[in-house]
């Protein structure tokens, strides 16, 4: 089985030759929009910075303290602390979507490789915005696909067991083909990323794949008068709770409203039936297609934590985005 590595600096960029290409892209970019920015590497392990970028108008200069991080999604900064006091991102490309997610999270801007900036301080005031994706930005490897995904998440919950899978059992266990799980586990050998990397990289292709992959319907039930009846429903095998009732379920101080289950999909009928369930486009039950084998959780009613987080930070709602943050605390009680 693949082995994984705890590494000490810089698990994002996979090595400081990647980092200061990134940052150096960057420099190049926002020169390019006429900014006077120079990259100086200076990582600090304490702060988790990588250094800062200087930049210079009549009258003044600034420096930002900066994170790099190489493709990066929303909802791997939603999973982190906060940064340092003015802190900024650089990163390939910023979304409309991650320039509001840095500004809700606490960071001073960010740049991007594009040429994207959003660059304030005293006397100084940088915002540029329109600049296309760069073509070679964001590749979408195998291990983080819609093909790769259901391999990655046996390798994660095999590591969470403390176990070591066969080639075989995570064919089974996420219904793929040898193939596939070979080329998968090739790809992560090649990157080699720590645990945390693999398990946020994970959930951020994720919560991208979702909506088209396994998409979610909605359901209201007339055996379950309250969501929180699910719990003690008879679920068929390998079908899960997951998001604000898996929380709730393991102690998290919260009142669900809604509840998502998986369910293999030659369960799906018998799921149906038992819960009595119809289709509601406002119904709290959310019913989405597991991605893997029954036998995998067959003693199991709640789905893994980094599922649950996946859940969590999907709804884009700030109560529960705190408490995805939080959910491996409340897994350990």
């Amino acid at each position: 089985m693949f082995q994984y590595h705890e590494h000490v600096a810089n698990l994002e960029q996979r090595g400081s030759g990647r980092a200061e290409k990134l940052a150096h892209d960057v420099e190049r970019s926002l020169r390019n929009e006429g900014v006077d920015a120079t990259w100086f590497a200076e990582p600090l392990a304490d702060t988790g910075r990588d250094g800062v970028l200087r930049v210079r108008w009549e009258g003044g200069d600034h420096e930002f303290p900066v994170i790099i991080k190489a493709y990066v999604r929303p909802a791997q900064l939603l999973l982190r602390d906060h940064p340092g006091p003015g802190t900024i991102l650089m990163t390939d490309y910023v979304t409309d979507r991650l320039a509001t997610v840095l500004r809700q999270n606490g960071w001073q801007g960010f740049a991007d490789a594009a040429g994207n900036a959003s660059l304030v301080a005293p006397g100084l005031f940088v915002k540029i915005t329109g600049q296309p994706r760069p073509k070679d930005s964001a590749p979408a490897t195998l291990p983080f696909s819609r093909t790769g995904l259901p391999v990655t998440f046996a390798l994660l919950v095999a590591q969470q067991r403390g176990e070591e899978w066969t080639q075989r059992r995570l064919t089974d266990a996420s219904n793929s083909s040898l193939g596939t799980v070979n080329r998968v586990l090739r790809s992560l050998r090649e990157s080699d990323p720590s645990p945390e990397l693999l398990r946020t990289q994970w959930i951020a292709s994720y919560l991208a794949v979702q909506p088209q992959a396994w998409p979610t319907e909605r359901y209201s039930s007339r055996t379950w008068s309250s969501v929180t009846d699910v719990l003690s429903a008879h679920l068929p095998p390998g079908s899960l709770i997951s998001s604000e009732l898996a929380a709730y379920a393991k102690g998290a101080s919260i009142r669900p409203t809604t509840v998502l289950l998986y369910c293999p999909e030659p369960s799906r009928t018998t799921l149906i039936t038992e819960g009595r369930l119809r289709r509601d486009p406002e119904g709290s039950i959310h019913l989405r297609s597991a991605f893997w084998s029954p036998e995998v959780f067959a003693d199991a009613t709640e789905a893994p934590p980094f599922l649950v987080q996946a859940d969590l930070l999907s709804e884009d709602d700030p109560r529960l985005t705190a408490l995805a943050r939080d959910i491996e605390d409340i897994w350990n009680g």
